[in-house]
């Protein structure tokens, strides 16, 4: 339903942005993938499978704008202006209650952060260059929906890229300007620079699952570690009772001093 992106990894990323030609960079937004669909000023929510999930968010009910069809994300944003997923979005995702997602409204409310323009009035942009595409956005009032913002764009990949991580963000899209929008097709027409990052840490416990293992400690950190690898690790601890691994995991910690997307990396050599 929704066009995919290809990833590059920040370490390369200034090398990019210096021959990057036609691009311009957005923030990446750690909500739902939702498209919106404006019809006789109605909005009705799809995720990225096309289930309607309108009922989830009271807060997008009408909107003065002609017909309309956004593709965009969902979020939940703290007090730095950054969306976030554990903390926020995930708490929205899957209520069905009405009393839950009532009171969720108060506690965790939404915006929708449109990224591109799909169709309008009947004509269909999917085919037109992006920077068409996103210019039109920009002139049909979209953000005059309290919950409804467009998503934050520079052409200076750095300064974005700076400006995002320092205040915590997941990171950048960088899009080029010339293409046009495909449907579920991984492209290089977007691709995605997330702030990962490298931490040390021992483990003292293991669960067994059926591809692995899940690593765990006294600070309730859980990592997977899978295949052969997870052989070698589940021997260490049963040998020594401890072992010291790296993980990667994205930008800063949640504020319930959580890593953010942990994965396991390799096992730490002690020097002797």
């Amino acid at each position: 339903m929704v066009m995919l992106c290809k990833s590059l990894n920040s370490d390369k990323l200034e090398l990019y942005a210096k021959v990057a030609q036609n691009k311009i960079a957005e923030v990446k937004e750690d909500g739902d993938r939702m498209r919106m669909i404006v019809k006789n000023k109605e909005i009705t929510l799809l995720n990225r499978t096309g289930k309607d999930v309108t009922f989830r968010y009271p807060e997008f009910t009408t909107i003065d704008l002609p017909d309309t069809t956004v593709d965009g994300e969902i979020c939940v944003v703290n007090d730095r202006g950054i969306s976030v997923f554990n903390d926020g979005i995930a708490h929205r995702t899957h209520l069905k209650d009405p009393a839950l997602i009532k009171s969720a409204v108060k506690v965790y409310p939404v915006i929708f952060i449109a990224f591109d323009l799909l169709e309008l009035e009947n004509t269909n942009y999917r085919h037109r260059p992006f920077k068409e595409r996103r210019d039109v956005l920009e002139t049909i009032d979209i953000e005059l929906h309290k919950n409804i913002q467009l998503v934050t764009q520079s052409k200076d990949i750095m300064g974005l890229w700076k400006y995002v991580t320092e205040l915590g963000g997941e990171g950048i899209v960088i899009k080029d300007l010339n293409e046009f929008y495909y449907e579920g097709k991984r492209k290089d027409a977007w691709t995605k620079v997330k702030d990962v990052n490298e931490t040390d840490l021992y483990f003292n416990g293991y669960e067994v699952q059926p591809r692995g293992i899940t690593l765990t400690n006294n600070d309730e950190i859980r990592v997977v570690v899978n295949g052969e690898q997870s052989k070698e690790v589940r021997n260490i601890i049963d040998d020594n009772g401890i072992v010291h691994v790296t993980i990667r995991h994205l930008g800063e910690k949640t504020k319930n001093d959580k890593y953010r997307q942990p994965t396991f990396l390799k096992l730490v050599v002690e020097d002797c």
